[in-house]
């Protein structure tokens, strides 16, 4: 019977049969190596830790190919997660929205005037500023609440089942938040806009559809003064 615990222990086998079709059914059934009886002491010692090296070389291999696999769907300034990753998990969470009638919301932060910042600090303190407002963004949000950098100073948060208020409260906090906040390095406070949209899946053909839809929102903050939460109409 198949375990996933003990899945990953190389098994080798000891047989008294030597004809090639049971030590190929043997091997076919997961074992890694075999001995035929009488075997001496030493061959078996020598073939277990020849496993072993094996299994720990596979273990490595896969440990790295994880931590790829992570990194691949992480922004590097930041730590958040990249449009990748946003990508592949609006791809499975719309659909379950749509098919459970749960509500799902997102919001893009832009920083107000960010260029600004560039132009007078240089770009290792926007860094910095950029670094600053995604910890803010990972301390406001909830566990379940995927924080993305969307690109350049615009970050997007996804709040599954939440509703347009709730998300528009979760917004308004984090503006504040951002307002309030003294970024190392600024003499001057810094701000943030935000535009907030609920799936809908009558009008939201696609992830595309729905990301503009939160973007109109968020060039309505932006064309309205800034600093501001605007919701998608």
């Amino acid at each position: 019977q198949h375990d996933e615990r003990t899945s990953p222990i190389p098994i080798i086998f000891v047989t008294a049969l030597s004809q090639i079709e049971h030590v190929s059914h043997g091997l076919n059934l997961g074992a890694v190596d075999y001995l035929t009886k009488p075997f001496k002491g030493l061959e078996l010692e020598a073939r277990v830790n020849n496993a072993l090296r094996l299994k720990f070389a596979q273990d490595d291999l896969r440990r790295a190919n994880a931590q790829l696999t992570e990194l691949a769907l992480v922004d590097s300034l930041t730590g958040l997660k990249n449009p990748r990753y946003l990508n592949e998990y609006l791809g499975q969470a719309l659909p379950h929205s749509a098919r459970y009638g749960e509500p799902l919301t997102a919001m893009l932060i832009d920083l107000d005037h960010f260029k600004r910042v560039n132009d007078t600090y240089g770009h290792l303190t926007g860094n910095e500023v950029l670094k600053e407002l995604a910890t803010i963004l990972r301390n406001q949000a909830r566990l379940a609440d995927s924080v993305c950098r969307y690109g350049g100073e615009e970050f997007l948060v996804v709040c599954p089942n939440t509703s347009l208020a709730a998300a528009a409260i979760l917004a308004e906090r984090i503006r504040l938040n951002v307002q309030q906040h003294h970024f190392e390095g600024l003499i001057e406070p810094l701000t943030v806009s935000l535009g907030v949209a609920c799936y809908d899946p009558k009008r939201d053909r696609d992830q595309n559809t729905f990301i503009s839809r939160v973007d109109t929102a968020l060039y309505l903050a932006k064309n309205e003064g800034r600093n501001t939460v605007r919701e998608a109409p």
